[in-house]
Order: structure tokens, then C-alpha cells, then sequence
């Protein structure tokens, strides 16, 4: 357990309990799991759209991981860009074609679900370290503004099925004192079904500063409450607590990023969360549709810890959903239409405080927060002659963002006012040709519209001493993009490919000084969003026990500023241009395994709009070995950064302009060669 841990957070226990009481008193829902179980293929095969309104960018991807880093599990996702932060569990820089790269730790441009549970809270916002790596053994992506949902990102739906079958007992130790466990169980009687998981990860860090601690809670029932009808109850508790390590500049990132740095010395930088969710689902089935009611309730207290110059947030909040999803076959199923509708709000009180040496200094803010978000969304497919399919969709789109400042202010400080409430209504259209029993081609136009979030609403501003809380004026951001698609698969090969163009407008661009003070976020004026996107799985060889497969993710993103007065075309900043992941695994008849992999990034990608300031590219091999025997164990040895290469991962959020670029410390560098053993027990 870390020793520098100055306060933890309220236990996992306490925010279960809590979860439940807001359960009692609050009207919510979730968004509900597929009906039907994908089959499995591979650890990354493209599959069927989700939605009627059925949009060449939407994605499958079954996960093969038991590592609590989540940037091993994202990068298996075609169409997300993942860059490591700290080197642990904590959040990645995560992105799907640019949206939210600008922020750090991401916290927007995505709708994330685990199990039908929503991840984002009532205005948008998320913590990707509430997510259990070890625990995503599937994912659907929504890529871009198809998605019909808040987020220009689209939607990233992590699934599976939450009972799960047998018991499994893991933990693995490695470098820098990383330990992981995990242990789950589930059991099955006539009409109903119970299971449940338990984690436990916690490391030293590589770095000074960087140590990281989770427990983490996860249970499901389900009941069959006759042939058509089931009731699915879940549970999940977690409760992160991570150091931060602070950025570098460019040339201490690469060649001194061990070297203790003054600032994160004196500020103690950290994040503590405690958070709960319990959610009900109930589901009824006819031959020609379905329906699906759901409702849900968190609990959650966030202390953020940041260096001086953005001081210390705590928030405690209670969430509430609400969801409603229907499907029905009409005719000789020619005709298909779903909808649903999401209601999430939020009763939110939060806290800033200066940061005086890694401890809560003065008051410079105290608020009642009140988001509200409601998400309704229709589609339509009508599957016409020679084996097209043309989708109709539309989607409505509410927030509010309310404010009320409990915070008697000091002397020349105003009181703030924040009154961010809307409606916006998005359509989108699609086209699919079926080329063959196993190829499609398909083209799509979409509009999507994103509220922003608290954290774009409100910014620091002043002198470190002094600082002081000021609100912004932000308009939704939008974008209209246009898709073009094939997928299909031929003996032993997989893949899908997408290009797109979008055109956005009023981009939400989180800006910082050198220093890392927040500058609040703006509506930037007309941008590009464009690119290709593409997956590949490849079964090399097959026969007599032994198998090897190939599995290749690669996506570019160009995204750019339109003729904009002050930066003309240049590259929008946080952006890499081209990322993508090559796996291999060989398999022999004993369960023997080897699996190389490695971990691409090419091109420029800018820490400032002005694109004064860059880092390249990076090549990251990565080795596991081992072996899976049939009575139910397995033992692997695994290898990070192989080659022990000095890379940067990603920066800490992004300028407008590095006035002095050699100065600048804004860089995480990427964590040097770890070595771990895993071990596992199944039955």
C-alpha cells in the first residue's frame, strides 16, 4: 500500500450504501445490454451495427487482457486513440477521431457505458479510472457523430455478460512493486443467476510521485421472471486513488524523467474518488421486438488535487437515470425501428480550495451544481431490393448546466452566474449494399451536437496566491461528418475500413498556460476533423493444435483549423496523426503461447495550436509467454516497452501558444521496460 498517502478517500462500503439510499429516492435508468450475445471470433473482429439507423463506423471488438492498464485494454479498439499517462491504471488520453484530446485527464468526448451502467456522469463528464481493465471483455464502438448520443466521439459500449460462468482466481507482481488480484464467482439455480468479481491493483510507480492504489467491487443477479421477461440487478463500487507525477519539459522527458520535481515535491498533486452505481434492468422479448426499462443511482466524493496554480477541487455528487430502449420488426421485416431515451440529472455540492503545500488552503469557491442531460434518440431501417438498407435517424438533444454560488467571495471577486440550458436536434442518414454473403459497403452523413461539461464551464483564473473562479460563455459544439465504409470477412481473414470528413463548429479547446493554470476553455471557430480508420485480424495458420494470428488496429486523424484569423490550417494540438496496434499470437497444442506485440505512433503531434511545440513518433514492443494448461491454470510472463525505449506518452493538456518551447513542461514521458508474472486458477 502507498506510504505517501495523505488522506483516503470514503470506502467503497460507505458509497455502496449511499448508492442505494439515492436509489430509494430517485427516478433513473441504464443503458441496457444487447439481448443477444455476440459469438466470439478473435480478440478483434468487426461485427453487426447496433443501431437501426445502421452507420459504417460502428465497431465490435472482443478484449483479450487481464491488466488493470486500460491503455492495453483501449488500444485494441479500432477507432480510439489511447496514450498512457502515468504508466499505471490511471486515466488515459483517450479520444475517438480527435474529440476531447484537448483535456487531460480526458474527461469528455465520449459516452461510456460498462454493462448497460453509465459511466458519464449528468453533464458528460468522466473518470476513466473507475473502469476495471481486467473486467472489459468487450467493446462497441459508435465512432463519431452516428452515435446519436452527447459526445462527438460517439459511444464505446463495454459489454459482456455481467453473471459471467464458473469461479477464477488471478494475481499478478511485477515492477515497481505492482501488485494485481482479482478473484470472481457466480452461481446458477432454476430461475435466477448471481455473480460476483473483486479487484485489487496498487504499484510504487516508476517515477517519484506515482504510486496508485484501487479496490474495486462488481456484482450482477439476474431473474428469470418467465420465458420472455428477465430483471438484472447490478452493482458497482471502486475506489481509485493515484499521485501525480507532473509533466516535464521535452528534454527531461527523454533523458531525466526520474528527476523529483519541485512543484509536485511541494503540492503533493493527487486524485482520490470513491465511487458507487446500482442499476435495474428489465427486459421483455416477442419475436418481433423488444423493450427495456432501466434505472439507476450514484454515489460519488472526488478530491483533485492539482499543483498550485489550479489548486484543489472536491465534489460530493448523487446521480440519477432513468432509460428507456424499445426495438420492433415490422412486416416481413423489411422495416426496423428502435428508440430510446436517456434522462440523467445530478444534485452535485463542490468545493475549491487554494493548494498551500499539498493541504486545502483557502476557499475560493463553494457551489451547488445541478446538470442535467436528456438524450432521445430514433432510427429507422428499411431494408430494400438487391440487398440495400437505407437508415433514418434523429436524435434530441437537452442540457442544462446550473449554478447556484454559496461562496461569500472576497474582496473584488463577483459572485458567479452560470445559466447553460438548450435544445438541439440531430439527424443523421445511411446507406448499406450488401456486395456479398460477407462484404458491405456503406456511406453515411451525421450531425451531432456536445454540451459542455463543469469543467469547461469553470476555470481558475489570477495570480497562484489569489486565485480566483470565473464562468465561461460556451456555445454546443457540432459537427456534420461524412462516412464511407467497407467490412466483411473471407476464410480466415477479418476487416473493416472507414473513411470520414467531418466539419465542426465551435470545438471546445481546453487551453492552459506554461505553468499549467488552467486559461478555461473556448468555442474555437470552423475546424476539420478527417481520416481512415481500419482494422485487420488474419488467422495465419491453423491446424493440428497450433494456431497464429495477426490483429492490426490503425487510425489517422487529421484535425485542423479552418482558415481560422490567428492559426490559419495548422494542426489542432493533442492530436497524433497516426496511431494504431500490431499483435501476434502463437499457440501450440499443450497451451503454450507467445505473444509479440507492438504498439505504433507516427508523425508530429502538437502541444500548442500554434505548433511551435512537438513530439514524434514511437515504436513500443511489448512480449508475453506462457502457458494455458486444460486443467484450468495458466502462468505468463510479460514484458512492457521491451527495448527499454525513451518515448514521450502523451502531454498534460495542451497551449495555445509555447512562447519558449525548450521551457515548456507539458510531456509525461512513456514508462521504461516492466517486467510482470501473472497467474491464474480457473474452475
Amino acid at each position: 500500500m502507498p506510504t505517501t498517502n495523505p488522506a483516503r478517500p470514503i470506502s467503497v462500503r460507505t458509497l455502496a450504501l449511499r448508492a442505494g439510499g439515492a436509489a430509494a429516492l430517485a427516478v433513473s435508468a441504464a443503458h441496457a445490454d444487447e439481448p443477444d450475445q455476440p459469438v466470439r471470433l478473435g480478440p478483434l473482429v468487426v461485427r453487426e451495427w447496433r443501431e437501426a439507423a445502421a452507420m459504417p463506423s460502428a465497431a465490435h471488438a472482443d478484449l483479450e487482457t487481464d491488466s488493470p492498464d486500460l491503455t492495453k485494454v483501449f488500444r485494441q479498439v479500432p477507432g480510439l486513440v489511447a496514450q498512457e499517462s502515468f504508466g499505471g491504471f490511471d486515466p488515459p488520453r483517450l479520444a475517438a477521431r480527435g474529440s476531447g484530446l484537448q483535456s487531460a485527464p480526458s474527461s469528455r468526448g465520449l459516452w461510456i457505458s460498462f454493462r448497460g451502467m453509465p459511466i458519464n456522469a449528468a453533464d458528460g463528464s468522466f473518470n476513466l479510472a473507475l473502469l476495471e481493465g481486467g473486467w472489459l471483455e468487450s467493446a462497441e464502438l459508435i465512432r463519431g457523430t452516428a452515435a446519436g448520443v452527447p459526445a462527438l466521439g460517439g459511444a464505446l459500449a463495454f459489454g459482456g455478460d455481467p453473471i459471467g460462468e464458473g469461479n477464477r482466481l488471478s494475481g499478478s507482481y511485477g515492477s515497481h512493486g505492482s501488485v494485481a488480484l482479482d478473484a470472481r464467482g457466480s452461481h446458477s439455480g432454476e430461475t435466477f443467476e448471481v455473480a460476483g468479481r473483486a479487484a485489487y491493483a496498487a504499484t510504487g510507480g516508476w517515477r517519484p510521485h506515482s504510486a496508485q492504489e484501487r479496490e474495486s467491487v462488481f456484482a450482477a443477479s439476474r431473474f428469470r421472471l418467465d420465458e420472455r421477461t428477465d430483471l438484472t440487478v447490478q452493482l458497482l463500487a471502486t475506489s481509485p486513488w493515484f499521485e501525480i507525477p507532473g509533466p516535464l519539459t521535452k528534454f527531461a522527458a527523454l533523458h531525466t524523467p526520474t528527476t523529483p520535481q519541485a512543484a509536485v515535491i511541494r503540492d503533493r498533486p493527487r486524485r482520490e474518488t470513491a465511487y458507487a452505481q446500482i442499476n435495474a434492468r428489465a427486459t421483455r422479448r416477442w419475436p418481433d421486438g423488444s423493450v427495456s426499462i432501466a434505472c439507476g443511482a450514484v454515489g460519488s466524493h472526488d478530491a483533485f488535487y492539482q499543483l498550485q496554480a489550479n489548486g484543489v477541487s472536491e465534489t460530493d455528487g448523487a446521480d440519477a437515470y432513468f432509460q428507456l430502449e424499445a426495438a420492433r420488426d415490422w412486416g416481413m421485416a423489411d422495416h426496423h425501428t428502435e428508440f430510446s431515451a436517456l434522462l440523467q440529472s445530478g444534485w452535485w455540492d463542490s468545493s475549491r480550495y487554494r493548494n498551500d503545500a499539498g493541504e486545502k488552503g483557502a476557499l475560493i469557491g463553494d457551489h451547488r451544481l445541478r446538470p442535467l442531460t436528456l438524450t432521445t434518440a430514433l432510427g429507422h431501417r428499411i431494408d430494400l431490393a438487391g440487398d440495400h438498407h437505407l437508415g433514418l435517424g434523429v436524435s434530441a438533444l437537452t442540457a442544462t448546466r446550473g449554478l447556484g454560488d454559496r461562496f461569500a467571495g472576497i474582496a473584488g471577486s463577483q459572485p458567479l452566474v452560470l445559466d447553460f440550458h438548450g435544445t438541439r436536434v440531430a439527424p443523421r442518414v445511411a446507406w448499406s449494399w450488401d456486395l456479398a454473403a460477407d462484404t458491405t459497403l456503406t456511406a453515411s452523413w451525421s450531425r451531432s451536437y456536445e454540451p459542455p461539461t463543469y469543467n469547461d464551464l469553470i476555470h481558475t483564473e489570477g495570480p497562484a496566491a489569489a486565485r480566483v473562479l470565473r464562468t465561461a460563455d460556451l456555445d454546443w459544439q457540432r459537427a456534420d461528418t461524412f462516412d464511407l465504409g467497407i467490412r466483411g470477412s473471407h476464410d480466415r481473414l477479418a476487416w473493416s475500413a472507414c473513411l470520414y470528413y467531418g466539419l465542426w463548429r465551435d470545438e471546445f479547446l481546453r487551453l492552459a498556460n506554461a505553468d499549467g493554470s488552467s486559461r478555461g476553455t473556448v468555442n474555437a471557430g470552423d475546424t476539420i476533423h478527417a481520416g481512415f480508420e481500419s482494422a485487420l485480424e488474419w488467422d495465419l495458420y491453423r491446424q493440428g493444435g497450433y494456431s497464429v494470428t495477426a490483429n492490426l488496429t490503425y487510425n489517422y486523424c487529421d484535425a485542423r483549423f479552418d482558415e481560422d484569423p490567428l492559426y490559419g490550417n495548422r494542426h489542432l494540438a493533442g492530436v497524433p496523426p497516426h496511431t494504431g496496434w500490431l499483435g501476434l499470437r502463437a499457440v501450440t497444442p499443450g497451451g503454450w503461447f507467445i505473444a509479440p506485440g507492438c504498439d505504433l505512433r507516427e508523425g508530429s503531434t502538437y502541444a500548442d495550436h500554434a505548433n511551435n511545440l512537438a513530439y514524434g513518433g514511437s515504436a513500443r514492443w511489448s512480449l508475453e509467454i506462457g502457458r494455458r494448461h486444460p486443467d484450468g491454470w495458466s502462468l505468463a510472463l510479460g514484458i512492457g516497452n521491451l527495448f527499454d525505449s525513451a518515448d514521450i506518452a502523451s502531454t498534460s493538456g495542451v497551449l495555445d501558444r509555447a512562447a519558449n518551447p525548450a521551457a515548456t513542461s507539458i510531456f509525461l514521458p512513456a514508462a521504461g521496460r516492466t517486467v510482470s508474472l501473472r497467474f491464474e486458477y480457473a474452475w
